[in-house]
């Protein structure tokens, strides 16, 4: 079985008609449409560049050790999958251009073509990159391609009982008790960038037996996967403002986020997704952390940071509610 990484471009869209949808249904459609979350909408994807996964490797490795960009191409390796978008264009395209002169021939040609669909997300940013790591099975070798597809099976069956490293993606060794971490936001958008922060210190460092998830700016694309794995808890840590001072860490009852207008960056209402979990986890506890600043391409601040360390040293002993104390939800005459 080889690997290869390969690049999709979005070519168009279209809605998924039914004139026999029910009209509950339909407002459903209508009120994700209204969210951002294209629920009834067909993304059509052209496969724009492939290239082998340890050539991949090796040409991401010649952009800047430690960059944004460099942890953002990255994660094909450590996730399977990563989207690039209009917010994504800047950074990536100043990075790959910059390492030109140090790449070979064909990764400066990968790195051409990586700019010219750069470019056309400028241009039309409702234009964005799908980028996978695929398993490629020999069909012309039965015997070959029946193991290949079984390593494939067992990968996947890892990934839901929790037990591969790439799943866990850094906290804990084994799923017992099944603690999930799930970190939410956004690593180009400052304080936002609080929950990725969390799971990146994770995988350098395990705190505690927990299967970590960084769920980015779209946290509902591991709804299946949380599901599958059925955790006992499930804490899901995000950066949100609460009208506290930078820094601050509390509980927050899913139901004040609709009742309190809590902003989030993302595609979907926390509460909505917490919502769609209850019956499949033993408990939920939403943590937010009160950020500062939450603009693009600002640097994450000193209180934020403070806060992620607090929350990561946490984890190893967490009991209850970690120790951290509840929003107190303000009383409306």
């Amino acid at each position: 079985m080889s690997e290869s990484v390969v690049f999709c471009q979005l070519s168009r869209k279209f809605v998924d008609e039914n004139d026999n949808t029910p009209s509950d249904a339909q407002q459903v459609v209508y009120y994700s449409l209204a969210i951002g979350h294209h629920l009834g909408v067909i993304d059509c994807l052209k496969e724009n560049l492939v290239c082998s996964f340890e050539p991949y490797k090796a040409w991401i490795a010649t952009l800047e050790e430690g960059s944004e960009a460099r942890r953002k191409m990255e994660g094909v390796p450590r996730y399977g999958e990563i989207v690039i978008d209009q917010n994504h264009v800047v950074l990536l395209a100043k990075a790959f251009d910059a390492a030109k002169p140090t790449q070979t021939e064909q990764q400066q040609e990968w790195s051409q073509e990586l700019l010219d669909m750069l470019q056309a997300i400028q241009q039309e940013p409702a234009i964005y990159l799908m980028v996978r790591r695929r398993y490629d099975l020999d069909q012309n070798n039965s015997s070959y391609s029946k193991a290949a597809t079984e390593q494939v099976s067992e990968s996947i069956d890892n990934y839901v009982t929790g037990t591969s490293e790439s799943s866990q993606r850094g906290c804990g060794s084994k799923n017992e008790g099944r603690n999930v971490l799930l970190c939410v936001g956004n690593t180009m958008m400052g304080d936002d960038g609080a929950g990725p922060l969390l799971a990146e210190k994770c995988q350098a460092a395990p705190q505690g037996d927990w299967i970590v998830i960084d769920g980015g700016t779209a946290p509902e694309n591991d709804v299946v996967a949380i599901r599958e794995l059925r955790p006992d808890r499930l804490l899901l840590v995000d950066a949100t403002d609460m009208g506290l001072n930078p820094g601050e860490i509390r509980i927050i009852d899913p139901d004040d986020i609709a009742e309190m207008f809590m902003m989030t960056t993302h595609n979907m209402p926390l509460n909505y997704l917490i919502d769609q979990l209850k019956e499949d986890v033993g408990e939920v506890i939403f943590l937010g952390i009160q950020p500062d600043i939450v603009g693009f391409y600002y640097p994450m601040t000193d209180a934020v940071k403070a806060a992620v360390e607090t929350v990561y040293q946490s984890l190893a002993g967490w009991e209850g509610k970690g120790g951290f104390a509840d929003l107190e939800a303000p009383e409306f005459e």
